[in-house]
Order: C-alpha cells, then structure tokens, then sequence
C-alpha cells in the first residue's frame, strides 16, 4: 500500500491491488498479530502504538479490527489513560456493536478490570456504554442484575432499583426478570410498603419454580395482605402455604438446612393463619381461629409464639362468650409464666377483649381485676389503665389509674396515671377534676414529657368551666417554649377561642390576623396549611360580625392566594365581591373600611 501511494501521487500511475478476501484477512491478520502478541506480554504502550498502527491500515478488517479495538481499550486502561479509554470505548460502541458480539464482551471485560482495579467511575463508564450499545446483548438482563447487587452493597439504592427496573420493563424474558422482582419486592417489604411489594411478590411466587425462596416469597405476600387489612385473602395465601410446605418430601427444600428454614416458616405460617382467621370479624371465622390455635399450640407448644396464641385463643373465646376463656388465661398464667402475656394474663384478657372490640367482656375481666386489686402491680395497672384510655372507656380508666395515685410516687407510672385521669375527667366533662390532676401532674414535673398535651388540656378545661384567666395562662405557657410552629398554631387558635368566650372580639381577631400574616409565610405540612385555612376562615366571619370590610377584603385574598383549589374558594369569592361592593359604598358616603390595628 505504501508503494501504491508512491507511485500514484509521485508517478501519476494508477495501480490496483485486487486481492481474494481471504488473502486480505489473512495479510490484516498478520499485521494485527505483532500487536496481539505484545498485548499478551503486558507490554500495553507497545502494542497500543502497535495497534493504532495496523487499525490506520485495516480499519474495518472484521473481527479483526473489533478485537483490537477491544484490546486497545484495555491497554489504554493499564496505561491509566482515561481519556483514550473513553475514546476508544465509545468509538468501539458506535461503529460496531450493532455488527458484532465482541464490544459487548470487551466493554463487560474491562469495566470489570476497572471495578478490579478499584476505580469505580471508569467501571461504572464503561457498563453504562454496554448498556448503551448493546441493550440485545444475551447477557445484557445478568450484567443489570449484577450491577444492581454491587450498588444495593455500595449503598446506592436509587442506582440498584434503577437497574431492577430497566430488567422488569424491557427484559421480561430473561432469566434474571423473576429475581429483580424479587428483589424489587423485597426491598419494599424491608421498607414496610406493603402495598408496594405485593405486585412483585405475586410475579415472583408465579414465575418461580417451588424453592425456599418462593416460599419466603408466599409468607411476605400474606403477610403484606394482612398489613393492608385483605385479611379474607391473607388467611387464604397463609392456608396456601401451610399446604405446600407441611407434607414431608415437599419439593420447597430439598438440603437439611432448607427444610429447617421451611420449618421455622411453617410455624410463623400457621400462627399468622389463626391470626388473620381472628380478624375476619364473624363468629365462624372465630371458631376457625381458635381450631387452629390449639393445632398450633399442640405442635409448638416451646414456640416464642405460644404464649401470643393462648393470649390470642382466649380473647377469642371470650368473644364467642365460650367459658372455656377462663381456663385459656389460666393455662396462660401456669404454662408462660415468664413472658410478658404471661405474667399479665388479666391484663391480656382485658386488651384482647378490647382489641377485638369486646367491651362487655373487658369490663367484666377489669371487674374481676378490681376486686382482687392487691395481687396486680402497679405496672398493670397503669397498662390497663392506658388500653381503657385509648378505647375510650372513660371510667374505667379512671378506676384504672386510681389504683396509681397515692400508692406510689415513681414518675414513670404516677406521670402517666395523673395525666391519663385528666384526660378521661376532661372527657367526662368534668372539668374541675380534669383541672385538678394535671395541675398535680405539672406542679410535681414541670418539664414533663406530657409538658404540651397537659397544657392544652388545661386551657380547654379551664375554658369549659369559666376560668379564663386560668386558660389563658396555660396557653402563654405554651407560647414561651414552644419552637414547633403547628404548636404555636394550635395554641393561637385555642388562645382564639378564649378571647372570643370573654367576649375580646377585637383581640381574637387581631390572633387570627396573625396567624393570617405571619404563620402562613412558615407553612411546611399539611397541618399547619389546614391551621392557617382555619384562622384565616375564623377571622372573615368575625372580621364580618365586627364591620370590618376592610379586613374581610384582605382575608378573602389571602386565602385565595394560599389555597386556590380549596374546599371553601366559592364562598370566599362571594363573601369577597360583597364586601368590595360594600367598601365602595362607604367611599361613595363618606364611610371608611377600618383595618385590624
């Protein structure tokens, strides 16, 4: 060729060389094999030069030139020429991977040689050409399911759930499709998004042959069923699973170490079955339930779950007002001495009862409790006390906490006790009483844990019963420590309402105006927007009542302004036209639309 040159551009000749393709291959084959071997010796600065040498020659000499455009790359890398490596790589890319499988594997090989060498940017560069350039590549479904285990370990989530997405959107058929369901499912199970883990968990179980895994995989799906409240259908999946992993022999786990594990899985299984039975919510549904406790107490009576069982079989039984209750918790009592069930069997008797919404049983197992009081410690009595107060039952969380006060002075129960008796009081309207604890209860801890719940309900007590002056003053204790703003919300609004019931209009206005004015410029959650709609609605109508066209003008355009698609933006705007047309009549008589100072 160098002679060709020479004659035509020196000589003026024409010369033609017309060799067979085979002979072609064979004279590029020969030039490439220098560079190849110095290549093979390590000897990279060589056989780059080597290589751009021949490639100048035989450009598009088939696999040939490919092959060496993949060695060359590598050499680059050894080099540490980053700049070239990228040259190269993309040049590799974008001429040739549509024509041929070698870019693909050259561009896999090095940027394993580079993540080998510890320089994760060029590794991650040169995956993301491959992935580029050669998204049909056979491979192309495994090399995005390794990169999303690497960057699940590198602690990059976003880039492994990115990875697992491109395998479930444009790789359905690979083999690796069912794993980053799996993964992508287990990940939202781990994160407790039930509802977002159950679409890959139910592919998965389909598209997966019987194995431990699967079998996790069904336990996660009931399980998530259960979390979002499907409980017919998690009892279903649950009974699923009992089915396929209780015979001997079944083909989920064929190692001892894979049937142990299905073991463990069974008994969690059947546990959850009766559970999820429990909350079906008909008597049938029950019975069911309790059958299968007591085959589950009969296979695992050591289980860590037994003593939850018995719990769980009494509350049932005294649902179905079964006598038989009363042996369970007894059995409870005797049998799990040492777990927190049973140590405070009574105790589970009564928040079962609650908990399935039993409340004639309750009151009569806390009857029962009460007439026997000096054998329960002061510890069940305050849980009790709190699972009366937050089912609502009023005085038996009084009768609860009563058993706290005056017998013990440690703070974390008497805490507790003296506010949960305010607040039950507060429900019952007694107000004087509700008034009297929790002053108790802040003049022993004024920097109590309770400090903010125990100040609001003693400005609304004090309000209920006339002593505004009282309200007020537990409000301003609010406002001198409070640094949340949705507190300081709350207590302006409360502080609102007692200037209204002392008849201080012109001051529960001015409130609300602040709140209009300065809160809503510090709003960052959807209860403080809902605060500042409530002032800024409040301070219209009374800025309406008090004659203040003004006023009503600039509320209505704030809450405009704030909230254009809110529930109340009609009424706004007519309450808005109508106080613009009464303004301009006060112009036109001489009035004047006064301002809140």
């Amino acid at each position: 060729k160098d002679i060709k040159s020479i004659l035509e551009t020196k000589y003026g000749k024409e010369v033609r060389i017309n060799l067979p393709d085979t002979l072609s291959e064979k004279a590029a084959g020969t030039e490439f094999m220098m560079a190849d071997n110095l290549f093979r010796q390590k000897k990279h600065a060589e056989a780059a030069a080597e290589y751009l040498q021949v490639l100048s020659q035989f450009p598009e000499a088939g696999d040939l030139s490919v092959g060496a455009l993949g060695n060359l790359v590598q050499c680059y890398m050894n080099l540490d020429d980053s700049v070239y490596a990228k040259a190269t790589a993309n040049y590799l890319s974008e001429r040739f991977a549509a024509k041929s499988d070698i870019p693909a594997k050259a561009l896999v090989s090095v940027a394993q040689l580079y993540d080998k060498a510890g320089n994760a940017e060029m590794s991650r560069y040169m995956f993301d050409r491959y992935l580029q350039y050669c998204p049909n590549d056979p491979k192309a479904g495994q090399v995005l399911f390794y990169l999303a285990v690497k960057s699940e370990k590198a602690d990059d989530q976003d880039a492994a759930d990115a990875y697992l997405a491109k395998i479930i959107t444009d790789y359905q058929q690979d083999q690796n499709y069912p794993r980053a369901l799996s993964k992508r499912a287990w990940k939202a199970y781990k994160d407790k998004d039930y509802a977002g883990a159950m679409k890959g968990m139910a592919l998965y179980i389909k598209e997966s042959q019987p194995s431990p895994n699967k079998a996790q995989a069904m336990f996660a799906l009931a399980d998530c069923l259960r979390q979002t409240s499907n409980i017919v259908a998690a009892a279903k999946y649950f009974q699923v699973l009992v089915n396929e992993i209780s015979p001997a022999n079944n083909p989920y786990g064929r190692s001892r170490e894979e049937i142990d594990t299905n073991t463990k899985l069974l008994e969690q299984a059947r546990f959850y079955l009766a559970y999820s039975l429990s909350r079906v919510g008909d008597d049938e549904s029950r019975k069911q339930a309790v059958a299968k406790l007591k085959e589950f107490l009969e296979l695992y009576p050591q289980s860590g779950l037994a003593a939850k069982a018995l719990n769980l079989q009494g509350s049932l039984q005294m649902a179905l007002k079964d006598p038989a209750a009363n042996d369970t918790f007894a059995r409870l009592a005797r049998d799990y001495p040492n777990t927190d069930e049973g140590k405070n069997a009574q105790y589970a008797r009564i928040s079962g009862a609650l908990e399935l919404d039993q409340i004639e049983q309750a009151h009569e197992a806390f009857a029962a409790m009460m007439a026997d009081a000096g054998h329960y410690s002061i510890e069940e009595f305050v849980r009790v006390g709190q699972a009366m107060l937050d089912k609502e039952q009023w005085p038996e969380a009084i009768k609860a906490y009563g058993n706290v006060v005056g017998k013990t002075e440690e703070r974390k129960y008497l805490e507790r006790a003296l506010y949960g008796i305010g607040a039950a009081k507060f429900a019952l309207k007694d107000y004087e009483g509700a008034v009297a604890s929790l002053n108790d209860l802040m003049t022993r801890w004024p920097n109590s844990g309770l400090f903010y719940q125990a100040k609001f309900m003693l400005a609304r007590a004090n309000m209920a019963s006339g002593d505004l002056s009282a309200a007020k003053i537990a409000l301003n204790d609010v406002f001198r420590y409070a640094t949340e703003p949705e507190l300081v919300n709350d207590a302006s609004l409360v502080y609102a309402d007692v200037l209204l019931q002392g008849d201080e209009k012109t001051q529960a206005l001015a409130t609300y105006k602040r709140l209009e004015y300065f809160s809503s410029q510090n709003m960052k959650t959807e209860k403080a927007r809902a605060q500042i709609s409530t002032a800024i609605l409040a301070g219209l109508e009374l800025a309406e009542e008090l004659g203040r066209t003004a006023d009503v003008i600039d509320s209505c355009d704030k809450y405009l302004q704030l909230y254009p698609t809110g529930p109340k933006v009609n009424a706004v705007r007519a309450k808005r036209q109508a106080a613009a047309m009464r303004l301009a009549t006060e112009a036109t008589t001489g009035g004047e639309g006064t301002q809140t100072p």
